[in-house]
């Protein structure tokens, strides 16, 4: 997912927040490009479209592609509500990033599920299922915005846009390299507040324990409480599972 940890695709949780929402109508899936043709989400009308090319028919097609410096976010059309396995990688100039969350919508003409990866830098990406090529995305030129929101140690904000990517320097120890999945919530306020959406975006070895980077949407603001739930690590050929109680707070205030 990032350049600090090794790609792999990681196990679906409350991490990955998938929101399905009801619309009235819009470009549905279908066997030809031409039914999937989709708009940019509300949660994404900053970021810039890339162009596509070489867009393949299928029951999950892609219908719109855009980014800025916190993610890439691309629209699918689906046949169905069941999200799609294996769920589509992106290429970015070798690099694999896999989704870190999105939103599934249903429509009048059919289902479109927008997903939200780490943010991509290749002006050209590919958009894989498996071993297929379902996409290319040329993207154009886009300036560095600022990031106007400051978080305190062992807090830091790496960017701002579709979402607000924060890197958290943890006393967790746990070796970076074996860990699947790190189960946090984020709640509002404090451990009773109301739950947030959070964004898995990879983890990495520091001295003092592991970096955890992760995303939330930039509405979100105010003081947050994280709790860490499980951790999910490598032990030989199986995965086990460990429970952990690790709680702190941060303030996200402009800066």
């Amino acid at each position: 997912m990032l350049t600090s940890v090794p790609a792999r695709p990681r196990y679906l949780s409350p991490l990955i927040a998938l929101l399905a929402v009801a619309l009235p109508g819009c470009a549905g899936s279908g066997p030809d490009r031409s039914a999937c043709q989709l708009p940019l989400p509300r949660f994404a009308e900053d970021a810039v479209q890339g162009s596509l090319e070489d867009v393949a028919s299928g029951p999950v097609s892609v219908g719109l592609a855009a980014r800025d410096t916190s993610a890439t976010i691309v629209g699918f059309c689906l046949p169905g509500s069941r999200f799609p396995d294996p769920a589509p990688a992106l290429d970015d100039g070798g690099r694999a990033l896999y989704p870190v969350g999105g939103e599934l919508q249903q429509t009048s003409q059919g289902w479109r599920n927008y997903y939200i990866y780490s943010a991509s830098r290749n002006p050209r990406v590919s958009v894989r299922r498996g071993d297929r090529v379902i996409a290319r995305i040329s993207f154009p030129d886009q300036p560095g915005r600022s990031c106007d929101l400051r978080a305190g140690g062992p807090f830091r904000v790496v960017a701002c846009g579709t979402v607000v990517v924060i890197d958290w320097s943890s006393r967790l120890r746990i070796d970076a390299d074996r860990l699947e999945l790190l189960d946090v919530e984020a709640r509002e306020g404090d451990s009773r507040g109301n739950q947030l959406n959070l964004y898995d975006m990879g983890y990495r070895n520091d001295p003092d324990g592991l970096r955890v980077r992760f995303g939330l949407l930039p509405a979100q603001s105010g003081r947050i409480h994280l709790r860490a739930r499980l951790a999910y690590v490598r032990t030989g050929g199986r995965v086990e599972e460990r429970h952990l109680d690790e709680q702190t707070s941060f303030e996200l205030a402009a800066g």
